[in-house]
């Protein structure tokens, strides 16, 4: 993807205004002379939305990123009183993607599933998708603040008609697309890609265990109310005719 960011410090009091960090934010760079022109005033969202950007194209300083998300959603996310639940995208007003769900809930890691890694940081779970219960539709979890990637993962591969050759939302569209090309080339760029685990994450076979992956017997996820108040705000970011062309 031709697209690069750069940083920058909007004043402490517009910052607080929003209810935001006073930090670098990151803008993309193309992007620039459209905000000045707008004043340079931009909506919370539109900044959470950029630093998820960020996070799908730049590694070096991901974590810092990652937990100034997680401190808005731990603000801003509306509590469900619910551990695990369904989310459809009955929301989404951009026309970018067809209907989709996905179960917000806890992958169980001893399990079949797919991981969302980073070759920059091979032995990183980002987040991880299995089967819902016994059936196609797919579960997900996040054990960190999600990438923009990381989001059209679920939109994508939650799909309810993928293609006319893979008609159905399944867990195998996503199963499939860790062998195609594309994601060994992911692979290599840095950018994050779907892995494979058909014996649960770190068991190359049921025999053999990759010690690399020790800590994921203790990994857990984000709140799912938080999953949620990101995928909304990629939602009404994508989708307000204002923000558009700021993205």
């Amino acid at each position: 993807m031709d697209k690069s960011f750069s940083k920058m410090t909007f004043k402490p009091e517009a910052t607080s205004k929003l209810g935001l960090p006073d930090i670098e934010y990151p803008v993309p760079t193309k992007k620039f002379p459209m905000l000045m022109m707008s004043g340079g005033e931009v909506k919370r969202e539109l900044l959470i939305y950029w630093m998820m950007d960020y996070l799908s194209l730049n590694n070096e300083d991901r974590e810092l990123y990652e937990i100034q998300l997680l401190k808005c959603a731990e603000k801003f996310a509306v509590s469900s009183g619910q551990s695990e639940f369904w989310y459809s995208s009955g929301n989404d007003k951009s026309g970018s993607h067809k209907d989709w769900s996905a179960y917000l809930g806890n992958v169980d890691l001893k399990h079949p599933v797919v991981s969302i890694q980073s070759s920059n940081y091979p032995d990183v779970i980002y987040s991880a998708f299995s089967r819902f219960e016994d059936g196609t539709d797919l579960k997900v979890s996040f054990y960190t603040a999600p990438s923009l990637d990381g989001i059209n993962f679920i939109r994508t591969y939650g799909q309810n008609f993928l293609t006319p050759e893979r008609p159905f939302n399944s867990f195998d569209h996503l199963e499939h697309s860790t062998k195609k090309m594309g994601t060994v080339m992911s692979a290599s760029s840095g950018s994050d890609y779907p892995v494979n685990w058909d014996y649960g994450v770190g068991w190359k076979s049921p025999e053999v265990f990759d010690d690399a992956y020790q800590f994921t017997q203790q990994l857990n996820s984000i709140p799912s109310d938080w999953v949620r108040y990101f995928i909304r705000v990629v939602e009404r970011v994508e989708g307000d005719e204002k923000l558009i062309d700021l993205i």
